[in-house]
């Protein structure tokens, strides 16, 4: 017989006895982590022959460290909850939401295998207002509203008839 398994931290742990005995040799316990914890192992432990445990995993946190999303000028609002990064961009000014694709509310995930970001970038960042004298100035590539999309170079030149001033 193996002794009591004990306790492993941020984790549940089941062991079916099907009419057995606790520990006894060959009994298997099941190992479950909490909620934003990943296992650091096998899920199952075994009451060996020589009356040894096989080895005990661990919960290790579900942590993937911070991501460029979360210094975009863009944002308005973002929350956390356990391995979900939701972010909400400003709606008074365009913007460029990066990340999740087709999507303005899709959150970012931490993911368990890999412990990284499923979006190494996610953010929202607001389009350039460009002022520029209209008169002199032929622009190709603002809105409506003069607006620069984030990460576009301005196209532009002179207006027909005017040069640009030598240095």
């Amino acid at each position: 017989m193996c002794p009591d398994l004990g306790v492993i931290d941020h984790a549940r742990i089941f062991q079916a006895t099907d009419g057995g005995i606790e520990n006894d040799y060959g009994s298997v316990v099941k190992v479950t982590c909490d909620d934003s914890y990943v296992l650091d192992g096998h899920a199952s432990v075994v009451c060996q022959g020589d009356g040894t445990w096989s080895p005990k995993p661990t919960c290790k946190p579900l942590d993937c460290g911070r991501f460029d999303g979360m210094n975009s000028s863009c944002v308005k609002d973002f929350v956390l909850l356990a391995t979900l990064y939701y972010m909400e961009c400003k709606s008074d000014v365009p913007n460029t939401r990066i990340g999740a694709p087709d999507s303005t509310s899709a959150p970012n995930e931490c993911e368990e295998r890999s412990r990284k970001w499923m979006y190494s970038q996610f953010g929202c960042f607001c389009h350039c207002k460009v002022m520029y004298n209209k008169y002199i100035v032929k622009t190709e590539n603002l809105d409506t509203n003069d607006y620069l999309l984030h990460d576009t170079d301005l196209k532009w030149s002179c207006k027909e008839g005017l040069h640009e001033k030598p240095n």
